[in-house]
């Protein structure tokens, strides 16, 4: 266990080819894009005759139709899952709503550490509606909703004192499960950072390569230097991240934000960005700053984001009130 974990935010070199809305994406320093529309048509030329006009006005509607059919899913009334995948689309993420965001109260204490918040079937349930039309990687690496790994028992400690027992073929629903119970987090925390870290719950095709599940959430991978294999796999990453959180709470002086205290934030990993001072109002907070050491600026806040711009702890948000309902 490295004695600190600074991180700044996901950092795969692309996004998942399912990802619409590109502020969700994981880089913490990309200016992310537009959602993705499906593309129009332009106005046909006055030489037209009618008859060439209408086949072209026939043709065209059936390709919109066509080309719209696996837009991305809206969210259902209560806002927690997706209403459907249509046919033959593969899984995407929910809008992300950015609005609300407070820099020194992300998320509320009793939420981010709820471990009871969801049983093991209902995260089974969960991913397998939001990875719906997952298919493999070309190289088979598997969707998140059919991962199983063999896992090892992992002993209790002063951080985590349910420990972990350990199975052969663990799916992602268990591991993430047994990680929470086992340190006293919430599932919904880790089935977040999961996402804004490696895009796991909504990846599929070509997005799916075994680097995505070495560094699923992002632990003991500095934006300054490459991750520590000594915590590569799924397993590890979500039973180590978890612990984390832990270990910040119970050994605060070791880390730079600490609850209560208050202390400037930067933008970006690039200091010229700038800061912002920031009170942490709560352990969670707190902790979600240790673990990625940036806050938003004004650009990323607006939805448009700039060459400064950190996503990671504005995702944490969007995500956990797009799939959770209210941060507190």
């Amino acid at each position: 266990m490295p004695g600190r974990h600074i991180r700044a935010s996901a950092t795969p070199a692309r996004r998942p080819a399912s990802r619409r809305t590109s502020p969700g994406r994981a880089s913490s320093r990309r200016r992310p894009s537009r959602r993705r529309r499906s593309r129009g048509f332009g106005r046909p030329t006055v030489t037209l005759v009618f008859l060439g006009l209408v086949a072209f006005l026939v043709c065209a509607v059936a390709l919109m139709v066509r080309s719209a059919a696996p837009g991305e899913q809206d969210l259902a009334a209560d806002g927690r899952e997706p209403a459907g995948a249509v046919e033959g689309s593969g899984p995407t993420t929910p809008p992300l709503d950015f609005s609300g965001f407070r820099a020194g109260d992300i998320i509320s204490d009793d939420l981010f550490f709820d471990a009871d918040a969801m049983s093991q079937e209902e995260v089974s349930t969960f991913i397998a509606s939001w990875n719906a039309g997952c298919v493999a990687g070309p190289d088979a690496t598997p969707c998140l909703a059919d991962l199983t790994e063999t896992t090892p028992d992992v002993p209790a400690d002063a951080f985590c004192p349910g420990g972990f027992e350990g199975a052969e073929g663990d799916s992602a629903a268990s591991i993430l499960t047994k990680a929470a119970q086992g340190c006293g987090v919430s599932p919904k925390a880790l089935l977040v950072i999961l996402q804004k870290e490696q895009g796991l719950v909504t990846a599929s095709g070509p997005a799916l390569v075994p680097s995505r599940y070495r560094s699923a959430m992002g632990y003991a991978c500095p934006d300054t230097a490459t991750c520590n294999d000594d915590f590569s796999g799924f397993a590890r990453q979500v039973w180590f991240a978890a612990r984390q959180f832990r270990v910040y709470e119970g050994d605060p002086g070791h880390f730079s934000f600490r609850a209560g205290e208050t202390r400037p934030v930067l933008f970006n990993p690039d200091p010229d960005c700038g800061s912002r001072v920031v009170t942490m109002e709560n352990q969670a907070t707190a902790g979600l700053y240790n673990y990625t050491p940036y806050q938003p600026d004004d650009a990323a806040l607006s939805g448009s984001g700039s060459s400064c711009s950190s996503w990671g702890n504005l995702n944490f948000f969007a995500y956990w009130k797009a799939w959770f309902g209210d941060t507190h």
